[in-house]
């Protein structure tokens, strides 16, 4: 028993004298940057906020406390000067993704987490052509039939209250599901989220998608901003006790695997996303394994749906809470849309340039990814922001800051649409104003987003008059990967034009 008791002894003392050992060794030269709290010696400091789904206010909070540089773990540096953007994300940079995309992944990587260059270009020369602005257009029509759902829900709900971002939630759904895999989840038409979910077996259980997808990704982003060592340790744990989090993982899982199962065993008789997945890429003599293209398919359906639903419900919050910017993008739409269309071409609203200042200056006021994304430095280390950083350590410049940044705009904390036609800020806003990344990793899904964005707004603002259930609230920020918006209680009713 006194042996037991001698090695947990031993086995505590070197849990907390490691980190102050590494500290004060300081092998790669970062005692230099100030760190809030024990961020520099234990990963606990951050984890504790990923926790609490607040790690945006606390870099906010660390970097206005402690200057442009912040080492927010023992081997995490964040930067909130601009030049960070480019020399950390921009092309030609040698910095790759973090070992955060490898804690996250599934026994595949999808080209969202990929973190070997190679497998992820592979990966993108598949999956681009699908993603392209010119392809997206030729499926809008899956989009306009969604978009009727939309509105036809919105319609039976008038006078009601309503939140606002789960009807938003059940669109990108709806939407995401009938591009990549023909067949819609159906869940504006049937009023809630309520899907399917397939075990290894072959049996289906029923599963509530939206707090599933958020929770797992909660519990995702949790598990990826740990060491290696820590993730495998919780993610063994938290299966051991059958925990919520854990389960939501296994849910949001089984669900991609029955649409996509589902999909490949009834085919299609059009061009959907999983398709090109389907093909045998060009040099290669074998398709894709099942289990990569289970991985690309739960990648669809999260950046597919969580990222745009966000934005939709942040632009629609931001205009209700601005009534002269809203009563100027209806003049301007009034112009190109009649007040019975509820299918516009995206071709057509690209004739209003107010709206689609409206739709930026939302993505930089609240975009819908405010965390620095992860990145590590190649074993030669690199030059950022003027500092030599050592190979091997996690670097970050957080977006939220960047597009908040008051050495770049003027206000930057109000919704201005008007700042997006002034000529001064424009090289700023084109340059930093990044909501969807820069360089070879940026976001494959913007063309789809922005277009599903377009439409949605030009709609809604054009056929509803909204009230706001709270007025003086605030939209609360939930980060877990994304920053997602908190309930949006809103009373819609059929607008009259003037």
């Amino acid at each position: 028993m006194a042996y037991v008791l001698i090695a947990l002894a031993a086995a505590v003392l070197a849990l907390f004298a490691y980190p102050v050992f590494e500290y004060y060794l300081d092998a790669k030269n970062l005692r230099r940057f100030p760190a809030p709290s024990v961020a520099a010696f234990t990963d606990l400091w951050a984890l504790r906020y990923h926790w609490t789904n607040s790690r945006y206010k606390a870099v906010h909070e660390a970097h206005a406390a402690l200057g442009p540089v912040v080492r927010i773990q023992p081997n995490h540096v964040s930067f909130t000067d601009p030049r960070a953007l480019k020399d950390i994300y921009g092309h030609g940079s040698s910095i790759m993704k973090s070992e955060y995309y490898d804690n996250v992944a599934g026994d595949y990587h999808d080209v969202a987490n990929a973190t070997d260059r190679a497998e992820h270009s592979r990966k993108r020369r598949i999956m681009s052509h699908v993603f392209s602005q010119k392809q997206i257009l030729t499926m809008e029509q899956v989009i306009n039939n969604i978009l009727v759902n939309l509105v036809e829900a919105l319609d039976n709900r008038l006078s009601q209250d309503i939140d606002i971002r789960y009807w938003f939630n059940l669109f990108t759904f709806d939407a995401i599901s009938s591009l990549a895999f023909t067949q819609s989840f159906d869940f504006l038409r049937q009023g809630d989220d309520l899907t399917l979910g397939q075990r290894e077996n072959g049996s289906t259980y029923p599963v509530k998608i939206v707090k599933t997808f958020h929770d797992a990704v909660s519990y995702a982003s949790f598990m990826g901003h740990a060491r290696p060592g820590l993730s495998a340790f919780i993610r063994r744990f938290f299966t051991f006790v059958q925990s919520s989090s854990s389960r939501a993982i296994e849910d949001f899982g089984a669900v991609c695997m029955y649409k996509t199962n589902q999909r490949l065993r009834n085919g299609t008789d059009r061009g959907d996303f999983l398709s090109k997945l389907e093909e045998i890429p060009k040099g290669q003599s074998e398709p894709i394994p099942h289990g990569e293209v289970l991985a690309e398919a739960a990648i669809m359906l999260n950046a597919g749906s969580d990222t745009t639903a966000s934005a939709l419900t942040n632009t629609f919050w931001l205009l209700a809470k601005h009534p002269e910017a809203l009563k100027k993008l209806r003049a301007e739409l009034d112009l190109i849309m009649d007040e019975s269309n509820i299918q516009p071409h995206f071709d057509m609203l690209m004739a209003s340039p107010y709206l689609r200042a409206c739709l930026d200056e939302s993505l930089r006021l609240r975009p819908p990814v405010a965390i620095g994304l992860p990145r590590v430095t190649p074993k030669e280390g690199s030059e950022i922001c003027g500092y030599y950083i050592a190979g091997n350590v996690t670097v970050s410049a957080p977006i939220l800051e960047l597009q908040r940044h008051p050495g770049l705009f003027r206000n930057p904390d109000s919704y201005d649409p008007d700042r997006w036609f002034d000529e001064q800020q424009l090289p700023n806003l084109r340059e930093y104003v990044q909501p969807f990344s820069i360089g070879g990793r940026a976001c494959i899904g913007r063309n789809l987003a922005m277009i599903e964005l377009t439409k949605v707004i030009a709609t809604v603002v054009n056929r509803y008059d909204v009230e706001l259930a709270s007025p003086d609230r605030e939209l609360p920020f939930v980060e877990r990967f994304n920053m997602n918006p908190g309930d949006c209680h809103v009373r819609l009713s059929r607008r009259i034009r003037t």
